[in-house]
């Protein structure tokens, strides 16, 4: 692995952990700020004309989504956690 891939698996793993032990309400801010920093993408739900279009969060190379920014950021740090496992065991999580 290279040394700017493990500093990305780092700050995924930093803020994944900072992200769990906040409130559900307080994550959605945290996250937008990590996303500016790291040149990510935040789009939180909204309904738009012809249905609703879900909340987006990229950030360090991970993406997912959620019917609201909450749910999306809780995807969000499971799928850092299952890439981790992955990355130790070598199987997929």
């Amino acid at each position: 692995m290279s040394a700017v891939a493990a500093e990305i698996r780092h700050a995924r793993l930093v803020l994944a952990s900072e992200l769990e032990l906040l409130p559900v309400a307080d994550r959605a801010e945290a996250m937008r700020a990590a996303c500016i920093d790291t040149g990510g993408c935040f789009v939180p739900a909204r309904t738009v004309q012809g249905g609703t279009h879900y909340a987006e969060v990229s950030c360090l190379g991970v993406y997912h989504a959620g019917a609201d920014m909450a749910e999306a950021i809780a995807h969000w740090i499971k799928a850092v956690h299952r890439m981790e496992i992955s990355a130790q065991t070598g199987v997929a999580a």
